[in-house]
């Protein structure tokens, strides 16, 4: 019984101190993204906020989204960039709800330009047929 619970001890103790590591490992790691941010060099930003969101980081999902929302270091997608201030914003991050305002407004522009594009190709896609109603008779076509 005591060594179970010595063990178990143990691996609270060893959790707590791993948890600890990674919080100081995860600090360092978005001060590095937030510096390449600053520095321009996105690619580098990208990689840092990337693996740190997937983590859970709201500071790095909002970086992460606002390299997305202007096309920093990636092509500037607006439906990415409104999935990651989401997520920050779920998580208290209050520059990340102005973000989602932002990225809301652009990703419903973009769906009615798309939607409009498809309306135009279609009608521009469709055959009219020329109708003839009794006693008119269609029109001569040229021949050469």
């Amino acid at each position: 019984m005591k060594r179970t619970v010595i063990i178990i001890s143990a691996f609270l103790i060893f959790l707590v101190m791993e948890n600890d590591a990674f919080s100081f490992n995860a600090k360092k790691e978005l001060r590095e993204g937030h510096n390449a941010y600053q520095n321009k060099d996105y690619a580098a930003a990208i990689k840092k906020f990337s693996v740190l969101a997937k983590f859970g980081s709201d500071s790095a999902q909002y970086f992460l989204a606002k390299l997305y929302f202007n096309g920093q270091g990636v092509s500037r997608d607006y439906e990415t960039a409104l999935m990651w201030f989401k997520r920050a914003a779920k998580q208290g991050n209050v520059a990340a709800r102005n973000g989602i305002i932002l990225a809301e407004s652009k990703v419903a522009t973009e769906r009615r330009m798309r939607a409009e594009e498809r309306r135009v190709r279609a009608y521009h896609a469709r055959k009219v047929t020329p109708t003839v109603t009794s006693g008119e008779s269609p029109e001569p076509s040229s021949q050469v």
